[in-house]
C-alpha cells in the first residue's frame, strides 16, 4: 500500500511539474508572438516613413528600374572612398560596379581628371561637357553603341571603351591629345568602321582586338597613323587572311614597337627594304 501511495504522488508531482512547464512555455511563445508583432509594426511605419526619403536621396529608379545617378548618392560614393563632399574639389570620382544606366548629375565635378564609370549599364555617352579638365575616361564594360559627345575633353589622353556595343570609330577628332585607345572586344567589322583612325593623329596606343574585324583595307588605314606605337589586333578574322601577317603589319606602320604584346625587334624591320604585298591565303 506504501508504495503504491508513493507512486501516485510521484506520478502527481510530475503532471504539476509538467503543467508549470506548459505554462511557462506558453507565456514566453506569447511574449515572443507579441514581440515578434510589435516589431512587424514598428518595422512597417518606418519603412512607410522612410521609404520616400530613401528613394529621393539614395537612389531613384525609373519606370524600367534602371538606377539613376542621383547627386546624393554620388556625394555618399564620395564619402564612401574618402574623397571631397564638395565636388569642384574631387579630381578622381569612382561610380564603377553601380548598375547605373545613365551618366547624369556630374555637372558640379569640374575638376575631374580620372572617372571610373566601368562595368555599368550605361547606354549612352552624355552629360560631360562640364569635365573640360578630363585625363582619363574608363566606359568598359557598359551597353554603350555609339562614340559621341566627347568633343569638350580637350585634354583627354586615355579612353577605354572596350566591351561595349560599339560598331563604328567616331567622333574622336576633336581630341587632339588623345594618346590611349581602347575599343578592344566590340562590334567593329569592315575598313570603314575604323576609318576614322586616319584622323587621329595623336594616338600612340591602340587597342581593337577581338572584334569582328575581316577587311583587308583596315592595315592600310592602320599605317596612316602618324603616332602609333602599339596595336592590338589579335583576335579578328582578318589575321587569317594575311600570310606572314606579322611582318606586313610590321611594314605598313613604321613607328611600330609592339604588335599584340609582342615587342618588334630590329631584326623584324628587314621586311622594310622589300615590297610587303598582302596575299590572301
Amino acid at each position: 500500500m506504501d508504495d503504491s501511495k508513493n507512486n501516485s504522488v510521484v506520478k502527481h508531482n510530475i503532471l504539476n511539474c509538467q503543467e508549470k512547464v506548459l505554462k511557462s512555455i506558453e507565456k514566453q511563445l506569447d511574449s515572443k508572438l507579441f514581440r515578434a508583432e510589435i516589431y512587424n509594426q514598428i518595422k512597417k511605419t518606418v519603412d512607410s516613413r522612410s521609404s520616400e526619403k530613401h528613394q529621393k536621396e539614395i537612389c531613384l529608379f525609373n519606370k524600367k528600374n534602371e538606377i539613376r545617378m542621383s547627386e546624393d548618392l554620388i556625394k555618399k560614393h564620395c564619402r564612401e572612398h574618402k574623397l571631397y563632399e564638395t565636388p569642384s574639389l574631387n579630381d578622381v570620382l569612382y561610380l564603377h560596379y553601380k548598375g547605373y544606366s545613365f551618366i547624369e548629375n556630374l555637372e558640379n565635378y569640374t575638376g575631374l581628371k580620372c572617372l571610373w564609370l566601368e562595368n555599368n549599364c550605361i547606354q549612352a555617352i552624355k552629360n560631360l561637357d562640364n569635365q573640360i579638365q578630363l585625363r582619363c575616361l574608363f566606359l568598359h564594360h557598359n551597353l554603350i553603341k555609339k562614340i559621341e559627345n566627347l568633343e569638350h575633353l580637350k585634354k583627354l589622353d586615355t579612353l577605354n571603351i572596350s566591351y561595349n556595343l560599339i560598331s563604328k570609330i567616331e567622333n574622336l577628332g576633336s581630341l587632339k591629345n588623345l594618346n590611349s585607345l581602347n575599343v578592344s572586344h566590340n562590334y567593329l567589322q569592315n575598313a570603314e568602321d575604323i576609318e576614322h583612325v586616319r584622323v587621329l593623329d595623336s594616338v600612340s596606343i591602340l587597342d581593337i582586338s577581338y572584334n569582328r574585324i575581316d577587311d583587308l583595307q583596315v592595315i592600310s588605314f592602320l599605317g596612316l597613323m602618324k603616332s602609333l606605337r602599339v596595336l592590338k589586333l589579335v583576335g579578328n578574322p582578318v589575321i587569317k587572311k594575311i600570310k606572314a601577317y606579322r611582318k606586313c603589319v610590321i611594314a605598313e606602320c613604321p613607328n611600330l614597337q609592339y604588335l599584340d604584346d609582342k615587342p618588334i625587334f630590329a631584326k623584324d624591320r628587314e621586311c622594310e627594304e622589300m615590297t610587303v604585298n598582302v596575299v590572301f591565303i
